[in-house]
């Protein structure tokens, strides 16, 4: 079956170049799930938002997931379910360490090509198995089961829809008595959680108050800059000094006290001369 063979191989195997600069900054590594041998494209379900929003903006990801589910192998080039099934741009294997089933794997594709991941998923097995609608929040889209009976390892259900120019297949493995291999899992309820992803903002810079430093020596008066999170740089410059005992003070400053500014901000010290 292609779950067991050909999804696995090529998730361990190749790499889809979009995405490498990303992957080495990125990859988690998985060394203390000691149970199962994955591929180094491991990420947390915040770094994959981020890598899928950055390369397919236009993509959605689930945020209900099954109990303990926090990692994402991701195949970069990604055989699609089937026969004869259109190219998929990403594979996410999706599991939770330690366990011995990872509850469901997505496969996102460009274009509205539903229909042809169905055909090809008959095709794979013959028609064998049935194909019906289902509905799971704001989706509709088509179920297709493989099951090989004779395995005794139960099956898979995929679940295909559409949205928007974006085409996504859920396949989930079921044991034979029906229940998920990976307890917990239930799929239209993982489909109806999806939403777009919105990239980060990044945090607001941090903001410093100036001080009032005016009639300090210049050390000093850096000193208490950088005692109020200032960083610098300083520039020292020259005023006019009214009376003898202003000389090498600080007259002015700009900014002036009381001014909210990065802590990196240019500081310049006016000093009596």
């Amino acid at each position: 079956m292609y779950h067991a063979r050909g999804m696995r191989n090529v998730l361990r195997s190749t790499v889809w170049i979009a995405f490498t600069a990303v992957a080495c900054a990125l990859v988690v590594v998985a060394a203390a799930d000691a149970t199962r041998t994955r591929s180094s494209h491991v990420f947390t379900l915040a770094q994959i938002r981020g890598v899928v929003a950055k390369y397919h903006p236009n993509a959605q990801l689930p945020t209900r997931l099954p109990p303990k589910v926090s990692s994402v192998d991701i195949g970069f080039i990604c055989p699609s379910p089937g026969t004869g099934a259109p190219p998929c741009f990403a594979l996410l294997d999706y599991f939770a360490p330690g366990a011995s089933a990872e509850p469901f794997q997505l496969f996102l594709y460009d274009g509205r090509v539903a229909n042809k991941v169905v055909a090809a998923l008959v095709a794979h097995d013959g028609g064998a198995w049935p194909v019906t609608a289902f509905t799971a929040g704001r989706f509709v889209g088509k179920r297709e089961r493989q099951w090989t009976k004779k395995f005794k390892v139960g099956g898979f259900d995929t679940y295909v829809w559409q949205d928007k120019l974006t085409t996504y297949a859920l396949s989930v493995h079921f044991l034979d008595s029906g229940a998920p291999a990976y307890p917990g899992t239930v799929p239209r309820t993982v489909i109806a959680s999806f939403s777009p992803i919105k990239a980060a903002k990044p945090p607001a810079p941090a903001m410093v108050v100036m001080p009032d430093v005016i009639g300090l020596q210049p050390l000093e008066a850096i000193l208490a800059t950088r005692k109020a999170g200032l960083t610098g740089p300083w520039i020292r410059a020259f005023t006019p000094a009214l009376t003898p005992d202003q000389v090498h003070l600080v007259l002015k400053t700009s900014p002036v006290a009381g001014t909210r500014m990065l802590k990196n901000a240019t500081i310049t010290l006016y000093l009596g001369m």
